[in-house]
């Protein structure tokens, strides 16, 4: 099964620390692949 999930956000102020806290805190456990991808306009 394939399921595809999109989530928009704005800049947060210290994207290091919103990428660390999403992939610790979001990401599933058991999850086989995710992609995470940047519009920096």
């Amino acid at each position: 099964m394939t399921v595809r999930f999109l989530a928009l956000y704005e800049t947060p102020a210290d994207p290091e620390s919103f990428d660390r806290h999403y992939r610790e805190v979001h990401i599933l456990p058991g999850l086989r692949r995710y992609a995470v991808g940047r519009d920096d306009h």
